[in-house]
């Protein structure tokens, strides 16, 4: 997925776009000043943000409704639509609910598929690149080799309610 000599804008909103790319993402790096956005909005702007800088292409990260509704804003446009973290699918609308929703609906209109997951690549159809949270992880912090510690993401809505249950095990595999 090479961009070449075009500059990516980005836009904070969970997003980030150029006049040739769009790029969205609900990274906090804009929140902990990692990067400075080129530009602002608020999720209920990204259509007249998108309709304004006519992207050639729309790069959507994930599951989200800002995703969703970057893609289909881009999608309207003539964009071409780019799922990073596509193919991943659970079959149950109800669970992760929304997120099975919107990531089924971001598919169905991107024209490339970039998979965390060899097996959501054969789902959908897409290419198999690697998780880029662990990518990103190992990229920064090089391997992890030494013993007592543990990198642990718990993000899913689902997951809050059971945080202590997911505490408790971390608990218990630190005691073997």
């Amino acid at each position: 997925m090479a961009l070449g000599h075009r500059r990516l804008r980005r836009i904070h909103s969970a997003s980030t776009m150029s006049s040739s790319f769009c790029f969205v993402n609900q990274s906090k790096d804009i929140h902990e000043n990692l990067f400075v956005p080129d530009y602002s909005c608020e999720e209920c702007e990204l259509e007249e943000t998108i309709k304004n800088l006519e992207p050639e292409r729309v790069i959507v990260f994930g599951d989200t409704r800002t995703a969703l509704r970057a893609a289909l804003y881009g999608f309207e446009s003539g964009a071409e639509i780019v799922h990073v973290e596509a193919g991943l699918r659970t079959f149950d609308l109800k669970s992760p609910f929304p997120e099975e929703g919107y990531r089924q609906m971001i598919d169905c209109i991107a024209t490339r598929k970039y998979c965390s997951r060899p097996e959501a690549a054969k789902i959908c159809g897409g290419t198999y690149v690697g998780q880029n949270t662990i990518d990103a992880l190992m990229e920064f912090c090089g391997p992890i080799t030494n013993k007592g510690y543990a990198v642990v993401t718990v993000h899913r809505t689902e997951n809050l309610q059971r945080l202590p249950e997911i505490v408790k095990q971390i608990k218990e595999y630190e005691g073997n």
